[in-house]
């Protein structure tokens, strides 16, 4: 099985290379996969402007597909 891989990663993760032809997207019965994911850091540690825009990033997009999967 030498150069074989399999891997769950997100859509958006993987969208420049699916759009090239450099990923396949395979529809596979029971899938997503759908769970909950956190966005953590410590409260006493005031977070980089480059920290809050990032967190900013992970945040906002995914708030209408919380929404939608609530």
């Amino acid at each position: 099985m030498a150069g074989m891989g399999l891997s769950f990663l997100s859509l958006r993760t993987v969208r420049r290379e699916l759009a090239a032809g450099h990923m396949a997207l395979l529809d596979i019965c029971g899938m997503p996969i759908v769970g909950k994911w956190y966005v953590t850091h410590l409260s006493q540690k005031k977070l980089s402007p480059a920290a809050q825009a990032f967190k900013k990033f992970l945040i906002e997009p995914a708030e209408p597909l919380n929404e939608a999967w609530a």
